[in-house]
């Protein structure tokens, strides 16, 4: 029975063990994800931000050749869709004859001011966008990081609990250890003082059975010995003194006196 049982907690020992090292490697699994992510994400922060950088640098150069110029463009996002509107389906086409000379008119530095005005309206809205972006990721990786660090701390916590059930179970399995070494050692002196008996049954055996066997011829020995004292103390109590009286020549100097023949008072 402890036998059985020692297998069944070698057989749970043996799976914690194996769950605990599956669980390491998942863990070591996950950082190495997790270090690939956060580095992918600085990548395009980054990115983002050196994108930032370079089109605001852009926009203070344009913004401060205007201002050179003097050229007044307004608020700078009222015309943006303007500056993005697609031609959309059943607009006029104005075809120019390929005859046609172009325009020798010279423009005036601020003739392109609604182009510029444009790009400008343009380059807020994408550092606006890059900049919303850079917010937005920095939230996911919070909470990436977040249930990442909850994940590694739930499967710490369940490598700890395993091995403190490896080592109650080491402790039980060493505890049966102990208990069928006694009780071989216990089954070991059990069968070293049967076999001491059964020597010393064999020693013995030829003796007792001379005994049981002259048993019935001792005993009828025993009896006539008895029987023999028995007749010998009835002889020496009367059966001496009626022979002597009979024959009054024996005068009593010839036998002595024999005190414990005489009658008590």
């Amino acid at each position: 029975m402890k036998e059985e049982q020692k297998e069944e907690k070698e057989d749970e020992k043996e799976e914690a063990i194996a769950t605990i090292e599956d669980t390491k490697k998942e863990i070591v699994e996950m950082e190495d994800q997790r270090k690939e992510e956060h580095a992918a994400f600085l990548a395009a922060k980054a990115a983002d931000e050196s994108a930032i950088e370079l089109l605001t640098k852009a926009k203070e150069s344009l913004g401060k050749y205007k201002k050179d110029n003097k050229i007044n463009d307004g608020k700078i996002q009222e015309d943006i869709k303007a500056a993005l509107v697609q031609k959309q389906p059943g607009s006029p086409e104005f075809e120019i004859s390929e005859e046609t000379a172009p325009d020798a008119n010279f423009q005036k530095k601020d003739s392109n001011k609604q182009q510029s005005k444009g790009i400008l309206s343009i380059l807020t809205m994408i550092i606006e966008d890059l900049g919303s972006e850079i917010k937005h990721s920095i939230a996911d990786e919070i909470a990436t990081q977040t249930e990442f660090e909850e994940a590694v701390a739930k499967a710490k916590k369940l490598i700890a609990e395993l091995e403190d059930k490896v080592k109650q179970l080491k402790e039980i399995i060493a505890t049966r250890n102990e208990e069928m070494t006694q009780e071989h050692e216990v089954m070991d002196d059990n069968e070293d003082s049967l076999a001491s008996e059964n020597k010393h049954k064999k020693e013995i055996t030829p003796d007792c059975d001379w005994i049981i066997n002259s048993f019935a011829e001792r005993g009828a020995k025993r009896a006539a010995e008895m029987e023999g004292l028995t007749s010998a103390k009835e002889f020496l109590a009367g059966a001496a003194p009626s022979l002597l009286q009979k024959d009054p020549s024996v005068k009593d100097s010839v036998f002595p006196k024999l005190s414990f023949l005489e009658p008590r008072h």
